[in-house]
C-alpha cells in the first residue's frame, strides 16, 4: 500500500513538473515582452516642437518643386491665368489685393536631405566644417515656374552652353560650424545625411527675365509641316528666359541635425 502510494504521489510530481516546463516557454515570452515595452518607449522620441519664430501657425509654406501658393502669380505683372476670358477679368481685378496679401506674408521652407543642406572639408584654420544650404527653391502654378532666390541672383545658360534655356542661379547659403579637429570625420560621417534646414522668409522685389530668340525654320521642317499641315513655321519668336523670380528677404535661418532636434544654425536676418 505504501508502495502505491509512493508511486502515485511520484506520478503527479512529475505531471506537475511536465506542466511547470510546458509553461516556461509562455511565462518567458511574456515576461520579454513585458521587459521590451519600456525599451520601445525609451527608443519612442516625443513629436519635435519648435518655438514660433520656426514655426508658426501664420507662416504661409513654401514646398521647393510643389505648388505655389494659390494666387502668387499676382506679383507679376502681365499674364494672368484663367481657363476663360471672364475668369482673366476676375483674377486681374483680384490681382492688387492678392499681390498685398503675399507681400504681407511670412513663408517658411523646410529643406531636408544632401540635396538641400551639404557639408564641405574640413577648414582647420577656422577649426570648423562649412555647412552649404541650397539659396534657389521654386514652385509651380498654372503659368509656369516661379523662383525664389535666398541670395541674389542671375539667369545663366547651363555651364559650357552658348544657347539655350536660361536658368536662374544663385550662390548658396554659406556658415560655418565649430568642429574638433580628432571628431570632424566622424561628425561629418554621421551627420552627412541627416541635415535640414527652415527658413523663414518674406517676398521682396519681383523680375521675369526673357530671352526672346527667332526659331529660324529649315528647309525640311517646313516641308514636314506643311505635309502634315501643322500650323504655325519659322520666323516665330520662343522665349528662353528664366522666367519669374521673387527675391527673398530671409527673417531666420535654422540648420539642423538629428531629425531638426540638435541646432548647428540658428541666425537672424540675412
Amino acid at each position: 500500500m505504501r508502495a502505491l502510494k509512493a508511486a502515485a504521489a511520484l506520478a503527479v510530481s512529475a505531471l506537475a513538473l511536465t506542466a511547470c516546463n510546458e509553461n516556461e516557454p509562455r511565462r518567458g515570452k511574456a515576461e520579454v515582452e513585458q521587459k521590451s515595452k519600456p525599451e520601445e518607449v525609451a527608443k519612442e522620441q516625443a513629436p519635435l516642437r519648435l518655438d514660433s519664430r520656426w514655426d508658426d501657425s501664420s507662416y504661409l509654406q513654401f514646398k521647393d518643386g510643389g505648388p505655389c501658393p494659390e494666387g502668387l502669380w499676382a506679383l507679376f505683372s502681365g499674364e494672368v491665368p484663367g481657363s476663360s476670358d471672364s475668369e482673366k477679368a476676375a483674377n486681374k481685378r483680384d490681382a492688387p489685393q492678392l499681390a498685398k496679401k503675399f507681400r504681407d506674408a511670412t513663408f517658411v521652407a523646410v529643406m531636408k536631405g544632401p540635396a538641400y543642406v551639404t557639408l564641405g572639408e574640413y577648414q582647420p584654420a577656422k577649426g570648423a566644417v562649412p555647412i552649404q544650404v541650397k539659396s534657389l527653391v521654386d514652385c509651380q502654378d498654372s503659368i509656369g515656374r516661379i523662383a525664389v532666390a535666398f541670395t541674389a541672383a542671375q539667369a545663366e545658360l547651363p555651364p559650357g552652353r552658348s544657347v539655350g534655356q536660361y536658368l536662374w542661379t544663385a550662390a548658396p547659403l554659406s556658415f560655418d560650424h565649430p568642429v574638433k579637429f580628432s571628431e570632424w570625420r566622424k561628425w561629418q560621417s554621421q551627420n552627412r545625411a541627416a541635415l535640414d534646414a527652415r527658413i523663414v522668409f518674406k517676398l521682396g522685389k519681383v523680375e521675369v527675365h526673357k530671352k526672346l530668340i527667332r526659331n529660324q525654320e529649315s528647309a525640311e521642317e517646313k516641308a514636314e509641316r506643311k505635309k502634315f499641315d501643322i500650323p504655325g513655321g519659322g520666323n516665330q519668336l520662343e522665349d528662353w528666359g528664366a522666367g519669374r523670380m521673387a527675391h527673398a528677404e530671409v527673417v531666420r535661418i535654422r540648420v539642423a541635425t538629428d531629425a531638426s532636434r540638435t541646432e548647428l544654425v540658428a541666425k537672424e536676418g540675412p
